[in-house]
């Protein structure tokens, strides 16, 4: 009796440290590091490249994710995809992205073209949402295990005012926070 006790631990362990491991962020970008979320269709008509970049900290990483990009107001004409990774499904109707070993630093998994003319509106976007058949937004560990994240971020089409992704933001105290107020 005492074994078997001893084996449910021991299992129960090993569950709760793969199901804590760190899975990254997914994100929409208009650049392949991940730096910035505007995208600019602006001037000569050219193709304009939209990333989906997966992001680690320390200790993360990732065999694959799901989901699905919903475009808003967008009216750059659809070209194509590329990725070098394998690829089930399109990514404006739900696609799984298996990346064929643990991956754990900053990575570009899909780049969608779209031809640009210079005349998309301000504050297009194009959303991350969950992948219809699981109805989540899923990276699967490097151990196999499927996380469901609760967002995977959003990229804006030509910016302005009413609408920035990249929002720059000032340290502040606590002191100064309340001297505002007085």
């Amino acid at each position: 009796m005492k074994r078997f006790g001893l084996i449910v631990v021991l299992v129960a362990g090993l569950a709760s440290t793969a199901s804590a491991q760190g899975v990254g962020k997914l994100g929409i970008y208009g650049d392949t590091a991940g730096n910035s979320c505007n995208i600019l269709d602006q001037g000569a008509p050219a193709i304009r490249p939209v990333y989906v970049v997966h992001k680690f900290d320390p200790g993360e990483g990732a065999t694959a994710s799901r989901f699905k990009i919903v475009a808003t107001n967008v009216t750059m004409t659809f070209l194509g995809t590329s990725t070098s990774y394998a690829v089930l499904g399109a990514w404006d109707t739900g696609i799984s992205i298996g990346y064929g070993q643990c991956v754990n630093t900053t990575t570009s998994i899909l780049t969608i073209n779209f031809f640009g003319v210079g005349a998309n509106a301000a504050c297009a976007r194009f959303d991350m949402v969950p992948d219809p058949i699981p109805a989540a937004i899923q990276i699967t560990t490097c151990d196999f295990g499927d996380v469901n994240v609760p967002n995977g971020g959003s990229a804006i089409v030509n910016p302005d005012a009413n609408c920035q992704c990249n929002i720059a933001t000032n340290q502040s105290t606590w002191g100064g926070v309340k001297a505002l107020y007085k």
